[in-house]
């Protein structure tokens, strides 16, 4: 499938990189289907792109790999939300946080708080508030 984007221009996205998310995102609630897009070899920044709206896109990174105390409280029902049982292996779930505008000009942050949890089988997703605890030193 083709996908315009601003960033990266028109893409072709494979079935797989396509994510629904029910809810859509808090910076977006009524846009529900967006595209995933690796955009570093090690597939730890992604780009997570409106799949219909070219000028809608979210820079992720995977929170685990720069802030190694960063610890998700789920319950049951939080994993159930994107299609999970209660026991979820490492590689079922991406876990990714979004960048954020930072306090200083030009300058962007971690948005540790509101973690993107992704069903990697079924391709579905879900943003949660206040259900990470992390300290950066």
């Amino acid at each position: 499938m083709e996908v315009a984007t601003e960033v990266f221009g028109d893409i072709e996205a494979a079935d797989n990189q396509q994510i629904f998310f029910a809810e859509g995102l808090y910076a977006a609630a009524n846009i529900c289907d967006y595209i995933l897009l690796p955009i570093s070899e090690d597939e730890i920044l992604y780009c997570l792109q409106a799949r219909d709206y070219p000028e809608i896109s979210f820079f992720l990174i995977d929170p685990f790999v720069v802030a190694k105390n960063f610890r998700l409280q789920l319950d049951a029902d939080d994993l159930q939300s994107i299609g999970c049982e209660s026991e979820v292996l490492p590689d079922e779930v991406l876990v990714l946080c979004p960048f954020i505008k930072g306090s200083t000009a030009g300058g962007f942050e971690v948005n540790f708080k509101s973690p993107i949890l992704i069903n990697r089988a079924i391709h579905k997703g879900k943003q949660f508030r206040n259900h990470a605890d992390v300290s950066v030193k």
